[in-house]
């Protein structure tokens, strides 16, 4: 019995110890269960703030797609984008455009939401009251050229808000490395020809003249109805263009004009594109390529040996059954076909620093030399004063007007008015002691007999593009601190190294109505038909051997033998060329960092084949070019942009919606 109270006794004190164990076993199932809640709680909270986050972005991305959307619709949209807005409404055409009025916001003012209104906010869905997905957007800038736009949007999702700013830019020439409108020798007056007259025939033979090679057009053709070398009567049939002249000569095998080629010597690293046919026989295309030749559109993108890739270029174009395939070494992207882009031109002139009260305008030849933030300018036919930009006495100067360069805007050398075009005396133009151009030793005095000569350049005694009252500028130096858009009526003439500041942040751009010229300057005579008249340009008599000063280009980086340009360059009326490029031998390697666009084809370099299709270098520059992405996501050059280039979004950067941009 004494034995069986004890157990009982033992049993009860156990079952105490139960008791507690299992209620601390519920109470810390409990506090789990309590926590568990709280952070189950927690979870769905951050993630709905999450799933809001990711939906506000999405209301901002749509913003910017609207804008988008619109400006491909109809490119001129921001210039008439407040045309239907009333006094009633106070809203711009767009509901979605304008915000809340903050400090600095101009542009708000005309498309903002007026204090006495509520915001009109577009919805994407939802119910009212806070939980609908909506954005609004505005324009914080428009460059004067309306071709770079910057806008923010910003999205809401309940209470949640998110901001993208994006940068719109419609394409213009300076987003390509290389563009053209003609793959053909400028047969403009004053183009560079191997077969110009009397220049070509110590090389080339007799019969090798610029008129035989395409200087001009067949009886009855003009500029407007050139077509290009895929689309002309040989090799386009019936209904083509009608042939250019050098197509014409060379299929008659009466002469053996020269043809501009991309040779393995040259490496183009950045997009190229040509409306013509691009003629390769070796090249390097590290970027996209892209012509407007339907043979293009045979090139198949997916072919792992390249073997269709070289379908897009152009061989031997004298086959009177159509141009031979070409060949070319090309990136990882393959060749493809894109509508010919109509290419400006000439400036509007509404961008003209003679508007607006904004750059430097001069008139006439016109030198300038960069010097840092700072230029040296002779311009002695300029005879209207701009502020900051030298006074016409400076001007006219020995030493020119020392001045800060405009930047963020534009220098713009114009045609003098009530000038004779005549030729130039050396010196005339300006310089610094020592390098006063135009070479040679024109007087400016008339003849006082037949048979008088006098020594000058080739280019300034020859082609009256060249002659006084013209508007053509020849630069050099370094720049920094900014953009400077630099343009001319006439020709730009490039006399040393052009460089920007070396971090790549600052911009040149260089537009021409006519060519933009490397400086090579060769000796010519000019004599005399009479007392009082010197001869015109069939009247000279060139020395093509002989330079007229060793010290040209200007070297501005120490770097002997590389002519080094650091510019977004467009010549758009004629092309971008080197000046007497077959007629002095080799002058080095040609380094152009920025782009290049023209309407024709200029020869920088001139070079023979062999009988194994083997390239020697002649005379000119050999090529080295390479885009400066800056060009595309820097701030934008006042270049005009292409009629019908597409808007392409530049960048984009997500950040918190500041306060004054959230609705009430």
């Amino acid at each position: 019995m004494r034995t069986f109270l004890a157990r009982r006794f033992r049993r009860r004190d156990e079952d105490g110890i139960t008791m507690v164990t299992v209620l601390v076993a519920m109470s810390l199932t409990l506090v789990v269960a309590i926590g568990s809640l709280t952070f189950l709680t927690a979870s769905t909270k951050y993630s709905r703030y999450d799933q809001d986050v990711e939906l506000a972005t999405a209301a901002a991305l749509s913003g910017v797609a609207d804008l988008l959307t619109e400006l491909r619709v109809d490119p001129g949209y921001l210039t008439h984008i407040e045309e239907t807005k009333t006094a009633d409404t106070g809203y711009c055409r767009k509901e979605a455009v304008g915000g809340p009025l903050a400090e600095g916001d101009d542009f708000h003012e005309v498309c903002g939401w007026p204090d006495n209104q509520a915001p009109r906010y577009l919805k994407l869905g939802g119910e009212e009251g806070g939980s609908a997905q909506s954005y609004h957007y505005v324009i914080n800038e428009v460059s004067e050229s309306g071709a770079s736009i910057i806008m923010t949007s910003t999205g809401r999702s309940h209470n949640v808000y998110r901001s993208i700013q994006t940068r719109f830019t419609r394409e213009n020439t300076a987003m390509w490395l290389y563009i053209t409108n003609y793959e053909l020798s400028d047969p403009t007056p004053g183009g560079t020809y191997e077969g110009a007259s009397n220049l070509a025939a110590p090389i080339y033979g007799e019969n090798v003249t610029a008129e035989a090679c395409g200087a001009g057009w067949a009886p009855g053709i003009t500029l407007g109805d050139l077509g290009y070398a895929w689309e002309t009567p040989v090799w386009g049939g019936s209904g083509a263009k009608p042939a250019r002249e050098y197509v014409r000569a060379y299929l008659n095998q009466t002469i053996a004009c020269s043809q501009p080629y991309f040779v393995p010597q040259d490496v183009l690293d950045g997009k190229v594109h040509s409306n013509d046919s691009i003629q390769s026989v070796g090249a390097t295309f590290l970027g996209e390529l892209t012509s407007a030749n339907p043979r293009c559109l045979d090139v198949d993108p997916n072919d792992s040996t390249k073997s269709s890739w070289n379908k897009c270029v152009t061989g031997d174009m004298s086959d009177p059954d159509g141009p031979r395939q070409g060949f070319a070494t090309f990136g990882a992207q393959a060749p493809s076909y894109r509508e010919a882009l109509a290419l400006p031109t000439v400036q509007d002139p509404k961008y003209k620093a003679t508007e607006g009260g904004v750059g430097c305008l001069y008139e006439g030849p016109t030198r300038i030399i960069f010097n840092g933030k700072q230029m040296r300018v002779w311009s002695k036919e300029s005879t209207t004063e701009r502020t900051n930009c030298g006074s016409v006495s400076e001007l006219a100067s020995e030493d020119g007007a020392l001045v800060d360069i405009p930047l963020g805007s534009m220098i713009y050398v114009n045609s003098a008015t009530g000038v004779e075009p005549k030729e130039i005396a050396a010196g005339a133009i300006g310089g610094p002691a020592g390098r006063k151009l135009p070479l040679g030793s024109f007087n400016g005095n008339p003849p006082t007999s037949a048979g008088q000569t006098h020594q000058g350049e080739y280019v300034m005694s020859a082609e009256k593009g060249k002659r006084d009252g013209l508007g053509n500028l020849w630069i050099e130096g370094h720049m920094t601190g900014g953009n400077i858009t630099v343009a001319a009526d006439r020709s730009i003439i490039i006399t040393g190294d052009l460089l920007a500041d070396d971090d790549n942040k600052d911009l040149i751009g260089l537009m021409s109505g006519e060519s933009i010229e490397i400086y090579n300057p060769v000796a010519g005579t000019t004599r005399a038909v009479s007392a009082g008249t010197w001869a015109d340009a069939p009247e000279m008599l060139p020395d093509p051997y002989v330079p007229m000063s060793s010290a040209w280009p200007t070297d501005y980086d120490g770097n002997s033998g590389v002519l080094r340009v650091e510019a977004a360059m467009h010549a758009s009326g004629a092309s971008f060329r080197v000046q007497n490029s077959g007629v002095k031998g080799q002058l080095g390697k040609l380094q152009v960092f920025g782009a290049i666009a023209q309407n024709f084809r200029g020869v920088v370099g001139t070079f023979h084949f062999t009988e194994h299709n083997e390239t020697i270098p002649f005379g000119g520059y050999e090529k080295d070019y390479k885009y400066n992405p800056r060009l595309t996501s820097g701030p934008p050059l006042l270049f005009e942009p292409i009629s019908n280039g597409a808007w392409l979004t530049v960048w984009q950067e997500k950040f918190d919606t500041p306060e004054h941009s959230k609705l009430p």
